[in-house]
């Protein structure tokens, strides 16, 4: 008899974990992974029992995912109902909405039209749709490599730059490369431009106007729309301290669980106006100046640390497989519910994260209310251990390292 379903995780990093835990937790079921190939033996997914990884070398080449696919649905059709194809990263969204019409023949999927994506995720276009459905964004610029010398900022410093193309900057290596930059003068500026389009990187830059105040202005909501293109889940986090590690600033290591109904609202209205399918993650600031949440961008997929939204009590699997699955049409949940997720150790966030939220964090401590994506008790065996005590020092030493140099 053919099982009911098995969740095909695309990627593998943190993402890939929080999800295979999360459809370990909800249903008990093991998923299976693909992804590029890694070098590194200690990775998040590595040792486990919960997501068996099939990892592909050159798997970003169209050609090349494809014929992956076609292995993995050959591979593990006859024993499932349903293959749930769920992306995990920008690169594995992108492979997934250009190829849905191929994909839809073996596997079940929640995406976006590829016209939504590029509405989205074409930095331009992305902020001509926030102007289109009245939400708030810093003030932006955008430079290409032709107008790298003569360009006229309109933005007062400090500002921040980062790439317009995060995929193909992923994939780029060169000395000094930041995930984004803070820039406080001029002479900074031409630096890191220079310093990027020194690199292979050909696409588009961002000047965008820096919103003040530290990492816990920070907030991230994570959504869910069926089919329908209605909302079914949403849970906001509030950021109390970011990676400051170069190529991963802006990724998050705490998030405190939270709720703003006039956020849920006003999110709700556009991304079912918009008719958004799929899980959103979106990153936005808290600006005090005007009191307003200014958006930075929408991922079309779940976040690394995504895992949150499971931790405070709304499973992440359980909404795709109501929708994919069960074809349940369930009212909509919104979260409400106090959690702390963290991936580095508690007496180091107590120690950095801002003053105002001490008590809070201390109280949901002492309650219990807290975990990480990674340090699952159903998933660890003596291997298992050593990766994930191996990986918990790494973050905890670059974030030592690197936090005094980026304050």
């Amino acid at each position: 008899m053919k099982k009911q379903f098995l969740p095909i995780l695309l990627g593998s990093d943190a993402n890939v974990y929080g999800m295979a835990r999360s459809f370990h937790e909800e249903y008990g079921v093991i998923s299976v992974s693909v992804g590029k190939k890694r070098t590194a033996k200690y990775i998040e997914s590595s040792e486990s029992k919960i997501v068996f990884s099939d990892n592909c070398e050159g798997i970003q080449n169209t050609e090349v995912f494809l014929k992956k696919m076609l292995e993995i649905y050959r591979k593990h059709h006859q024993n499932y109902e349903k293959l749930i194809l769920i992306p995990c990263g920008d690169l594995y969204a992108r492979l997934i909405i250009q190829n849905q019409k191929f994909l839809s023949k073996y596997f079940y999927t929640s995406t976006l039209s590829e016209n939504q994506r590029v509405s989205l995720e074409d930095k331009d276009k992305f902020y001509k749709t926030c102007e289109k459905y009245g939400l708030d964004y810093p003030k932006t610029m955008i430079i290409n490599f032709e107008s790298r010398e003569n360009y006229v900022l309109d933005i007062d410093f400090p500002v921040m730059l980062k790439a317009a193309d995060s995929i193909s900057y992923s994939n780029i290596n060169f000395p000094g490369k930041k995930k984004a930059y803070k820039i406080d003068n001029s002479k900074q500026l031409e630096i890191a431009i220079y310093e990027i389009y020194s690199s292979e990187y050909r696409g588009d830059l961002i000047i965008q106007e820096y919103i003040p105040g530290d990492d816990s202005y920070s907030y991230v909501l994570n959504t869910y729309s069926n089919r329908k293109g209605k909302v079914k889940m949403m849970s906001l986090g509030h950021v109390l301290l970011q990676n400051p590690f170069p190529t991963e600033i802006g990724n998050y290591v705490t998030i405190m669980a939270d709720h703003d109904k006039a956020i849920y609202e006003k999110m709700k209205k556009f991304l079912e106006s918009f008719g958004y399918v799929g899980y959103a993650n979106i990153d936005m600031k808290y600006d005090y100046r005007d009191k307003k949440y200014k958006l930075f961008e929408i991922n079309v997929r779940q976040g690394r640390s995504s895992y949150y939204v499971t931790g405070a009590g709304l499973n992440l699997s359980r909404f795709i497989v109501e929708d994919l699955v069960l074809n349940k049409d369930s009212e909509p949940v919104y979260n409400e519910n106090e959690w702390l997720w963290h991936s580095i150790p508690k007496i180091v966030l107590m120690r950095k994260i801002n003053k105002k939220w001490k008590s809070k964090v201390e109280n949901l401590i002492l309650k219990m209310k807290c975990g990480g994506t990674i340090f699952y008790k159903k998933d660890m065996s003596f291997k298992r251990f050593l990766v994930v005590m191996r990986l918990k020092a790494t973050e905890y030493r670059n974030f030592t390292k690197y936090y005094k140099k980026n304050k």
